[in-house]
Formats: structure tokens, sequence, C-alpha cells
């Protein structure tokens, strides 16, 4: 009877196992999956700064050029 009783218990404790590594591999694969999904969001992020970056640029060059010709229109006389 307790060769019995000890079976069961290496068999609840070899089940238990079991689920313990099936729970760690799941573990495992969300863990990658989310780092995966937050180095695309870091990708986006930079690529959107240096849009914004080259959108600064073009911005204040189109500003320097509209000053120019503010400044060569007030030149002319009507």
């Amino acid at each position: 009877m307790q060769i019995k009783t000890i079976t069961e218990s290496i068999d609840q404790v070899a089940k238990g196992s079991q689920e313990l590594v099936c729970s760690t591999n799941k573990i495992e694969e969300t863990s990658k999956d989310v780092s995966m999904q937050i180095q695309n969001i870091s990708l986006e992020a930079e690529e959107q700064t240096a849009s914004m970056e080259e959108l600064t640029a073009s911005s204040e060059s189109l500003a320097q050029l509209a000053l120019e010709l503010q400044n060569i229109i007030s030149k002319f006389n009507i």
C-alpha cells in the first residue's frame, strides 16, 4: 500500500513538473513576442523622430526663405 501511495505521489510530482515546464515555455514565448513588439515600437519611434527632425529642418528652411523673399519684395516700390 505504501508503494502505491509513493508511486501516486511521484506521478503527481511528475505531472506538476510537466505543467511547470509547459507554463515556463509559454512564458518564454510570450516574453519573446513582447520583446519583439517592443523592438518594433522602438524602431517606429526612431523613424518618427527622424521624420519630425526632417520636418523641423524643412520648416526652418521655409521660414528662412520666406524672410529672404520678404526682404527682396520690400525693396520694390509700387
